[in-house]
């Protein structure tokens, strides 16, 4: 079955013609750290985590979150625990719902992200679609360049990142 993403509308409320993403995003703790990488090779990225990096540019050394789309008919607790298991490579865990979060980016594309915490006990191995990863210092995350939209999620989580 070929992966089809979320389209609705034919009127006025349709989606953007600059796209709209479906995303659940993984905020994996460790201490008092947040698990962040830099996207390795962006086409493994579309083919394998369905992200589109049109302008690698904008991602190239940038920090994100472990994150991806939403199949067609997926759940987004389904996504963030596919995002665990497969992109993360962690057997165990469950994220818990932390809340959702709507970013218009200037291009008129619509981002609608489900924010999922989890923590993590094992260290995690940088898989191959990671050029870089790390836990940074939640009192350092402010200071890093970010791909788009990523940082907002943080900076929109506050008093959450510090429980």
């Amino acid at each position: 079955m070929p992966i089809k993403f979320a389209r609705f509308g034919t009127g006025p409320e349709r989606t953007p013609e600059e796209g709209m993403c479906l995303s659940s995003f993984l905020v994996v703790r460790k201490n008092d750290s947040v698990l962040v990488g830099k996207v390795g090779n962006p086409k493994y990225w579309e083919k394998k985590w369905f992200v589109p990096i049109a302008a690698p540019e904008r991602w190239k050394n940038k920090w994100v979150l472990p994150a991806g789309h939403l199949l067609y008919g997926e759940h987004p607790d389904k996504t963030a625990l596919r995002i665990l298991r497969e992109m993360l490579q962690q057997k165990s865990g469950k994220p818990k719902f932390l809340q959702t979060q709507s970013q218009s980016q200037p291009s008129g594309h619509w981002d609608i992200c489900f924010i999922y915490a989890t923590a993590v006990k094992t260290d995690i191995q940088k898989p191959a679609w990671f050029s870089e990863m790390k836990f940074q210092k939640i009192s350092q995350l402010k200071r890093l360049d970010w791909g788009r939209g990523h940082g907002d999620i943080l900076n929109d989580l506050g008093p959450l990142l510090k429980k």
